[in-house]
């Protein structure tokens, strides 16, 4: 019977017959995309698009607690963080900064050697980043117990048109 429907061992018909399934099977792989698998939630940072702390476990801190355990001010918490190792908060509200020119050619090249312009405005709103910010947790639950998790983001002037980001870590 399978000869009937797929053809003689061997046959043009068969292979053809055998290879429309595996072409299918290429084909939904080539659109099925993982996750990223870069973000553990660890019960220490919230990871839910805003900026405010609160939504979460009570313990999880946000970077509205970043803000105010570097700065002192009110960023709309009143708290610092809660348990944090190591915190940075960086605000940038000039928006002719100095700025790092050259596109990826950067990346190989010794810190010294990086192409850059100081005040030189005419950015799009979109490239311009207002706060950025970093928190160390020593995570004590999950897969990351005992490990060193860090969190890190920022915003940027308008959210009008795509923009790319890089974060350099440097072991000095």
């Amino acid at each position: 019977m399978t000869e009937k429907i797929l053809g003689p061992t061997g046959s043009k018909r068969r292979k053809r017959f055998l290879l429309v399934p595996f072409l299918l099977v290429a084909c939904a792989a080539m659109f099925w995309i993982a996750g990223a698998q870069a973000v553990h939630d660890a019960g220490v940072f919230e990871l839910d698009g805003n900026a405010g702390s609160g939504n979460a476990t009570p313990a999880a801190d946000d970077w509205d607690r970043v803000c105010h355990q570097v700065t002192g001010s009110d960023c709309s918490t009143t708290s610092n963080t809660s348990g944090a190792v190591a915190v940075d908060w960086v605000s940038e509200l000039n928006l002719n900064a100095t700025i790092f020119t050259g596109g990826g050619s950067k990346d190989p090249q010794d810190i010294s050697s990086w192409a850059w312009k100081d005040g030189a405005g005419g950015l799009p709103d979109k490239d311009n980043l207002l706060h950025s910010f970093a928190a160390r947790y020593t995570a004590t639950s999950g897969p990351e117990a005992g490990h060193d998790v860090l969190y890190f983001g920022s915003d940027r002037y308008a959210n009008s048109g795509a923009a790319q980001q890089r974060i350099w870590f440097f072991p000095n």
